[in-house]
């Protein structure tokens, strides 16, 4: 996954944060007893975007064989600032040292940076000046 939200290197800071805390409270919540509300809250989230997501792929596995893999994956989901923020350069990514990824960048990982095996990108902007053509 690939989050873009801004040029500003603070901003990516942000939403870094905004994401290692909400992989935090999924894999709390789903390693908690099938009884916890905190457990049933984040399925149904998941299950509303599930719904979503297979009106666009009939070859969705079965929603609870994903349940059943969501806290595997979340734990060998890496996510990481992607910038020179106290380095020279930008990092080298050794796509092999985890399962996923979550990069937070901005010019970094603007046109033509590649991201293996990429599955989604997230780009919330503001209005900007209002122009028709401005996200």
């Amino acid at each position: 996954m690939l989050i873009h939200p801004a040029r500003e290197r603070h901003v990516h800071l942000t939403n870094a944060k905004w994401a290692i805390a909400a992989k935090e409270a999924w894999s709390g919540s789903l390693g908690a007893p099938a009884h916890d509300p905190d457990r049933k809250e984040a399925i149904a989230a998941f299950k509303k975007a599930y719904d979503e997501f297979a009106t666009t792929d009939s070859t969705l596995p079965d929603f609870d064989l994903i349940v059943d893999w969501l806290p595997r994956a979340l734990r060998g989901s890496t996510i990481i600032e992607f910038n020179t923020r106290g380095t020279p350069k930008t990092p080298e990514i050794n796509w092999r040292n985890a399962e996923g990824w979550i990069l937070v960048g901005g010019q970094a990982v603007d046109r033509g940076f590649t991201v293996d095996s990429l599955s989604i990108t997230y780009m919330p902007r503001g209005v900007g000046v209002g122009n028709a053509d401005t996200i």
